[in-house]
């Protein structure tokens, strides 16, 4: 039997374009393959002493580990990818130096990836440096003194029997020239622990004293003396980057230090001006320092 021909006049609906869905490139492709097809651009950020597809199996490899990481959007994870490959620390390894962790965004309704420096990987970039820094925990039954002053002290005798809970932080930084120390309280470490949107997660969660122990050397960064690599490191540490294959750069580097909410600027609470962001939200909303003023105060 003759099959009738289309009514003329009717034309059959044109099939709307895919969207691209979070875990996935614009033409589709999911992160694993973006990883494999943008190893020479790793290659051109990593160190010369780490094989690209050696970074590369580290970062597929994170994506199969790490619930909903492989989730996230490609800008964002690739940006977070590429932070660790300039800075030569491998994510998500035993070896603690840096991690890559999926945040959603309530807003936007997908996965953020966000790059999370790990105490380790703060000491290997000092190391390459010059500066031999090192952060230890006290805890109650230790004998500790400490002292600023001109003539500084800094004694720790840890308790040979069984450890209570953290009482202090503290942390030794040497170098050519000159020394620093610093102590931090708990209260100082959950004070920052709070401005982070990974407080309740990732290394935070999982590996409390280390960075508890990382945020002490942070503390102490503005005093130290830095190079490029480990400027980057702090600069970026806890924050979601975004970078653009297709033009090999970075979009943006968005802080996620302060807030994990999108807030406007308000004017500082020292100065007046609007460096920072508002922290909080609705009636606990409140203007902190801007950078300028905090590092004065700190």
């Amino acid at each position: 039997m003759a099959r009738s021909a289309p009514s003329a006049g009717l034309v059959a609906p044109a099939a709307e374009p895919t969207k691209p869905t979070a875990g996935t490139t614009p033409d589709g492709n999911t992160l694993a393959s973006l990883v494999r097809r943008s190893e020479q651009q790793i290659a051109t950020a990593l160190p010369r002493h780490i094989p690209a597809d050696r970074f590369a199996r580290v970062a597929v490899t994170a994506l199969r580990s790490t619930t909903n990481l492989d989730q996230c959007t490609a800008a964002s994870f690739l940006g977070c990818l590429m932070t660790a490959a300039q800075l030569g620390l491998e994510p998500n390894t035993p070896l603690g130096h840096a991690y890559l962790i999926p945040f959603r965004d309530r807003n936007a309704g997908v996965f953020e990836c966000t790059f999370i420096l790990g105490y380790k990987g703060i000491v290997d970039l000092a190391r390459r440096n010059g500066v031999t820094v090192v952060a230890r925990t006290v805890y109650e039954g230790d004998e500790f003194e400490f002292e600023y002053g001109l003539t500084e002290k800094c004694e720790h005798r840890p308790t040979l029997t069984e450890r209570g809970e953290p009482r202090a932080y503290y942390g030794v930084a040497r170098w050519a020239d000159g020394h620093l120390l610093h102590l931090a309280l708990p209260k100082d470490i959950e004070d920052r622990k709070g401005r982070s949107k990974a407080a309740s997660s990732g290394p935070w969660k999982t590996d409390y004293d280390a960075m508890a122990r990382k945020t002490v050397i942070r503390m102490m960064a503005p005093f130290l003396p830095l190079s490029i690599e480990m400027a980057t490191a702090i600069t970026r540490d806890e924050t979601t980057v975004h970078y653009d294959l297709e033009r090999g750069d970075f979009i943006d580097v968005a802080s996620d230090d302060e807030t994990t909410e999108s807030t406007p600027a308000a004017p500082c609470a020292t100065c007046n001006d609007t460096k920072q962001i508002t922290v909080g939200e609705g009636d606990e909303a409140h203007a902190e320092p801007c950078p300028d003023c905090a590092e004065v105060t700190e």
